[in-house]
């Protein structure tokens, strides 16, 4: 969270934890359920998470939504399991720093070494915080999941997600960051990718001569079509006005209705003789 806005100036408004991992074939079935390894007990909706230093602290899944795949479903998912915990009280408490995650509900040997879906755990957090001095914008998270498997002669497969709820701003360039967590353990396949498809489901790549650090390998780019509006409100303020040589003053709101920033914008008024040109700055 450092360089991104200042210490005493951010609040974070949601902090959200997400661990996943494989178990077993056939067993370590159930939301809480517990398995043994190298002498730990691991359970699987609660992980352990600590701020620098510090001591481990048990965050736990409180509801049964909050674990996804709990069961093997007539062993189809073979032992993939995700699951998610609000740690935002822990994260404001202790607030910038390194966050460490241990003691995650998985195996790292045995299953026939994962099967077609492989071996793997990990985890991720995600931050939201607010801060007066920086753009505005709009954040949403959204905790679905896909199972992609690979068939038994290894072509590939595809899960897909359908998002919604997302909203972008009413007027200005838009501009989107995406951010997904993915796990997956296998080591000998290559080819993975996470697409996005628009409505039409028309991939548009990203131009190769396009250079953002902050977009690489597979992104996409769906255009926005931008339609420049605006509207003028003229008023005059006649309240003080008794008779012929009053001074009347006149005021001009000028809006931005459309969906795209306006530069250079000229307003003209060949009553009073107002001609000023306005720029972005």
């Amino acid at each position: 969270m450092r360089g991104l806005a200042s210490d005493g100036c951010y609040e974070i408004v949601h902090a959200g934890l997400y661990w996943t991992g494989r178990t077993n074939t056939s067993t370590d079935n159930g939301n809480a359920a517990q398995i043994t390894v190298d002498g730990t007990t691991l359970t699987k909706n609660q992980a352990k998470l600590r701020f620098g230093n510090g001591a481990y602290q048990t965050i736990t899944a409180k509801n049964t939504s909050e674990i996804l795949f709990p069961d093997n479903d007539g062993n189809t998912l073979r032992g993939l399991y995700a699951g998610y915990a609000d740690v935002t009280d822990f994260v404001n408490s202790n607030g910038s720093g390194n966050y460490t995650v241990a003691d995650i509900f998985l195996r790292t040997t045995g299953v026939d070494n994962g099967g077609s879906k492989g071996l793997y755990g990990g985890w991720g957090m995600v931050i939201i915080y607010k801060n007066p001095t920086m753009n505005f914008a709009n954040i949403s998270t959204f905790n679905g999941y896909a199972l992609v498997n690979a068939a038994s002669n290894n072509n590939a497969q595809s899960g897909e997600i359908t998002v919604a709820g997302f909203e972008a701003i009413d007027q200005g360039p838009v501009n989107v960051k995406l951010g997904v967590m993915a796990g997956e353990g296998d080591k000998g396949i290559s080819g993975d990718g996470y697409p996005v498809e628009d409505e039409s489901e028309d991939l548009t790549p990203v131009d190769p001569e396009i250079s953002d650090p902050d977009c690489e390998g597979g992104c996409t780019i769906t255009e926005i079509p931008q339609n420049p509006s605006i509207t003028i409100v003229k008023d005059a303020d006649v309240s003080t006005v008794d008779g012929a040589g009053d001074v009347i003053t006149y005021s001009l709101t000028v809006t931005n209705t459309g969906n795209t920033t306006l530069n250079s914008v000229k307003i003209t008024d060949p009553l009073t003789g107002y001609d000023q040109v306005y720029r972005r700055k």
